[in-house]
C-alpha cells in the first residue's frame, strides 16, 4: 500500500506534517464550528445561545497562539489590517464608560463587537492554505441546507414551524411573520440576508470556469433555490438586492464584456420573472408588497433614516452613545411607531448616530480601505490561467470573486437590515470581509524573535479569551434571564395568573429577575421588569401595598438611576409611587416619562390610567388614553382602559 506522505513529509491536501498545520486545522474546524452553531440558534440571537458558544471563543484564541508558538520564527508574523480595527473598538469603549445614557444595552454592541474581531483576527491570521481556506468556506455553507429545508416547508407545509434551538423553554413564530419564511432565523429579514450573503458565492462558483462541472451544475441549482427561498420569505427589500446582485456578479466572473453583459441580463430577466411569477400567483406575495409600499411596512425605514441622521445631527462628533438608538428615537416629539425599533435598520446609520463621524470613519475607512486593495488585486490578476484540466480561473482571482461579490451584497443588506445586530450574520459578514485581507494583504507584522516570544503570545491570547468570556458571558446572560423573565411576566398578567393562579409562577419571575442583576446589576430594563413583578404581587396580599409599593420603587428608582432619560423607568416608577400612595411623587414621575416619550403609546397609557382612579381626572384620563390609542390602535391595555372610562 503506497504511503500518503511524500519525501517533504507533508500529506495530501492536509498539508505539510507539523504541529503547526495541525493546529491550523484545529483552528479552522473552531471557526467554522462557530459559525454553524450560531447560525443553527436562530442566528445567534437569544443571548441564552450566545452565552452556550462563548467559551468557544476561548478555545479559538487558545488554538491561535498555540499554533503561533509552535510556528518557525521566521514565520510567525501577523497580518496588520484587524489592528487598523482596534480604534474603533477603543472608541466604542469609550463611548460606553464616558457618555452613553444606555450603558447596559451598550455592552450587548460591544460584545458583537468583540466577538467579531476576536473571529477575525484569527481568520485572517490563521486558516493559510488554500484548502484550510475551502473547508473553512465549505463549513459555512452547511446551515444553508436546513435553513431553504425550514423555509420551504413553512411556506408550502406548515407557516408556524420554527427552527429548533436548546433553550429551557420553547419558543413560537412571531404571529406577524405568519406565512412567511425564516429558514433557521426568527425573522423572514435575516432568513433573506443570509440567503443573500451566500448567493454570490453560488454564481461565481456556477459560472466561473474553476470548479468541476458536476459542481458548476449543482451551483447553479442552487442559485434558483436561494433566489426561490428569498421569494418565499416575502421580504421585498431583500427581492431588490437579489436583482441587483445578480447584475453586479457576472462583471466579476467574465473577462469578456459581452458575456458580462449577457449574463447579468439573463439573471436579472430570471430573477425578476420568479418574483412577477410570485405577484400573480401568491395572494399573500401581492398583499405582502401593498402592506411593504406602505408608510407601516418597509417605507418605515424612510423615517428611521430620518430620525437617525437627526440624531447624528444632534452630536456629529461623538454620537448619541453606544446602545442608545432605541432611547433617543423614543424621545422623538415628531415620530410615533406601534413598535419602537432597536435600530435604524440601517447599520451605517446606526454607527454614525451612536458613534458620531469619529467612530464612523474609525470602522469604515478600513474596510473601504480593504476594498479598494481587493479591486486592486483582482483586476491584476489574469483571468484565465493553465493548469493541468485546461485554462481555468486562478484560485486567488476566484478567491477575490467570491468575497468582493459577497462584500456588495453584505453592503446591500446593511443599508436596508441589522446584520450587526445579527450575530450568525455579522461572523459572515466577517469571513468575507477576512478572505478580502487573506488574498490582498501579507502578514507583514514580525513576532519578537526571541525563544519565549511564542509562548508569551499563546499566554495573552489565552488571557484575551478569558477575559472576553468573563466580562460578555455575564452581561448576555443577564439579557437573556431578563427577556425569558419579561415575556413570562407578560404571559401572567394577560392570563390574569397574578390575580388568581400559582404564585409560584410570580415567584419564578422576581427569581429570574434577581439572577439577570445578579449577574448585570447595570441592566436597567431588568430592574424595571422587577418592579414590575413586585407590583403583581399586591393581588397576593392587598394589605401589604404599602411595603410592596415601596419595593417597587426602590426597583424601580435603581433603574431610574442608571438612565434617568429612559422613559420607561419614569413610568415604573410613577406605578410603585402610586402603589405606595405617594400620589403627587408618582404624578411627577408619570409627567417626567411623557416628557421622555411623547409618542410612546405605554406612557400616555400609564399616565391615564393613574389619572382614572381620580373620577374628578376622568376628563383627562380620557384624552390620555385616546393618545395612546392614536400612537397604537393595538394597545389592548388602553383600549380596555378607554371602555372602563366610558363606562364610568
Amino acid at each position: 500500500m503506497p504511503s500518503s506522505t511524500n519525501i517533504s513529509r507533508s500529506i495530501d491536501y492536509f498539508g505539510e506534517f507539523s504541529w503547526a498545520n495541525l493546529l491550523d486545522w484545529f483552528v479552522t474546524f473552531c471557526l467554522g464550528g462557530i459559525l454553524v452553531l450560531t447560525a443553527l440558534q436562530l442566528g445567534g440571537v437569544r443571548p441564552e445561545t450566545q452565552v452556550m458558544l462563548q467559551p468557544l471563543y476561548v478555545v479559538l484564541l487558545a488554538l491561535h497562539g498555540m499554533s503561533l508558538a509552535v510556528t518557525a520564527k521566521d514565520a510567525r508574523r501577523l497580518n496588520p489590517v484587524p489592528f487598523f480595527i482596534i480604534p474603533f473598538l477603543v472608541w466604542a469603549l469609550a463611548s460606553f464608560w464616558l457618555w452613553t445614557p444606555t450603558p447596559w444595552r451598550g455592552s450587548y454592541e460591544l460584545s458583537y463587537f468583540f466577538s467579531a474581531f476576536l473571529f477575525g483576527w484569527v481568520a485572517v491570521n490563521n486558516v493559510r492554505t488554500r484548502a484550510h481556506l475551502w473547508t473553512l468556506i465549505v463549513l459555512s455553507l452547511v446551515p444553508l441546507g436546513k435553513a431553504i429545508f425550514i423555509g420551504y416547508y413553512q411556506f408550502f407545509q406548515s407557516p408556524t414551524e420554527m427552527a429548533r434551538v436548546r433553550l429551557d423553554y420553547p419558543l413560537e413564530l412571531n404571529a406577524q411573520y405568519l406565512g412567511q419564511a425564516t429558514g433557521i432565523f426568527a425573522d423572514p429579514g435575516s432568513f433573506a440576508a443570509f440567503l443573500l450573503i451566500l448567493l454570490p458565492c453560488f454564481i461565481v462558483a456556477a459560472l466561473v470556469s474553476r470548479l468541476p462541472m458536476v459542481l458548476r451544475v449543482f451551483s447553479a441549482y442552487v442559485v434558483v433555490m436561494l433566489i426561490l427561498g428569498i421569494a418565499l420569505g416575502q421580504t421585498y427589500w431583500a427581492a431588490a438586492a437579489g436583482v441587483v446582485i445578480v447584475a453586479i456578479v457576472p462583471w466579476f466572473c467574465f473577462e469578456k464584456i459581452r458575456h458580462r453583459y449577457l449574463f447579468s441580463f439573463l439573471g436579472v430577466g430570471a430573477t425578476s420573472l420568479v418574483f412577477v411569477a410570485m405577484y400573480f400567483l401568491s395572494s399573500p406575495f401581492r398583499r405582502g408588497l401593498v402592506h411593504a409600499l406602505s408608510p407601516e411596512g418597509d417605507g418605515i425605514r424612510l423615517l428611521l433614516w430620518r430620525e437617525a441622521l437627526g440624531m447624528l445631527i444632534q452630536s456629529p462628533l461623538t454620537g448619541s452613545g453606544a446602545g442608545s438608538f432605541s432611547l433617543m428615537f423614543e424621545k422623538s416629539s415628531e415620530l410615533s411607531l406601534a413598535r419602537l425599533p432597536l435600530t435604524p435598520h440601517n447599520d451605517f446609520l446606526l454607527i454614525f448616530s451612536g458613534y458620531g463621524l469619529v467612530g464612523g470613519v474609525l470602522l469604515f475607512l478600513p474596510l473601504v480601505y480593504v476594498v479598494y486593495r481587493a479591486l486592486r488585486q483582482w483586476s491584476n490578476e489574469p483571468f484565465k490561467r493553465k493548469g493541468l484540466d485546461g485554462y481555468s480561473m486562478p484560485h486567488q482571482k476566484f478567491f477575490l470573486a467570491l468575497a468582493i461579490c459577497g462584500a456588495v451584497a453584505l453592503l446591500l443588506c446593511a443599508l436596508v437590515h441589522f446584520p450587526l445586530y445579527i450575530p450568525a450574520l455579522l461572523l459572515y459578514g466577517v469571513l468575507v470581509v477576512s478572505i478580502l485581507v487573506k488574498t490582498s494583504f501579507l502578514r507583514t507584522i514580525a513576532l519578537p524573535d526571541s525563544r519565549f516570544s511564542g509562548v508569551l503570545y499563546f499566554a495573552a491570547c489565552s488571557v484575551v479569551g478569558f477575559a472576553f468570556w468573563a466580562h460578555a458571558a455575564p452581561v448576555i446572560k443577564s439579557q437573556g434571564l431578563e427577556i425569558q423573565a419579561s415575556q413570562r411576566l407578560e404571559g401572567l398578567v394577560e392570563l390574569g395568573i397574578g390575580v388568581s393562579g400559582d404564585s409560584r409562577l410570580l415567584d419564578e419571575v422576581i427569581e429570574l429577575y434577581e439572577n439577570a442583576l445578579i449577574a448585570n446589576p447595570k441592566n436597567a430594563d431588568a430592574w424595571i421588569g422587577l418592579s414590575m413583578a413586585i407590583c403583581q404581587l399586591h393581588y397576593r396580599a392587598p394589605a401589604d401595598f404599602e411595603q410592596i409599593g415601596q419595593r417597587a420603587v426602590e426597583a424601580a428608582q435603581r433603574a431610574y438611576d442608571i438612565c434617568p432619560e429612559y422613559w420607561l423607568a419614569s413610568a415604573q416608577l410613577g406605578v410603585g409611587h402610586a402603589l405606595a400612595g405617594q400620589i403627587e411623587a408618582a404624578r411627577d414621575a408619570f409627567v417626567r416619562a411623557i416628557e421622555l416619550g411623547p409618542n410612546v403609546s405605554n406612557a400616555h397609557y400609564y399616565y391615564a390610567a393613574f389619572l382614572g382612579a381620580d373620577d374628578s381626572m376622568r376628563e383627562e384620563a380620557l384624552e390620555r388614553v385616546r393618545r395612546a390609542l392614536e400612537i397604537n390602535p393595538d394597545n389592548a391595555s388602553a383600549r380596555r382602559l378607554e371602555q372602563k372610562l366610558l363606562i364610568l
